[in-house]
């Protein structure tokens, strides 16, 4: 049946370029785009989920060692730009600004650096609401 239904000798692949005008490899129709569009998005939300759960692990690190400090010690302890040895001051930030506006993600950005002991509980519990809303909206 396969045989009859499938054509595996002719392939037509149009072509909607003049001499003058380059070469266009595939002219995407309306539905494709759309499908391409839909792809892009569905990879730029998983890209935000899986960088707001590292984000989230890096402060979860930092808010157990703010854990184990007394609290003049919890005031005067400043966060490095990377939050955590190792990690990127990118991934953070880029978080961050995505979930807060520019603006504001710049002030919460700079008070984790500058006054950990409060920030970083705050911003890791909206941190926490955006991933489980993501993750449920992913579905």
């Amino acid at each position: 049946m396969s045989n009859e239904v499938l054509n595996d000798d002719w392939v037509s692949h149009p072509t909607w370029a003049s001499e003058d005008g380059g070469f266009i490899a595939h002219k995407k129709n309306t539905h494709e785009e759309a499908l391409y569009r839909c792809e892009e998005e569905r990879y730029e939300f998983d890209l935000n989920i899986e960088s707001t759960k590292s984000v989230i692990a890096a402060l979860e690190t930092v808010q157990y060692t703010l854990s184990q400090l007394t609290a003049e010690e919890g005031r005067r302890f400043k966060l490095p730009i990377t939050l955590v040895p190792g990690g990127s001051a990118v991934i953070y930030q880029r978080v961050i600004k995505k979930i807060y506006d520019k603006e504001r993600g710049l002030e919460v950005i700079e008070s984790l650096l500058n006054h950990p002991a409060v920030a970083v509980p705050l911003v890791l519990k909206r941190l926490k609401q955006k991933d489980e809303e993501w993750r449920r909206d992913q579905v």
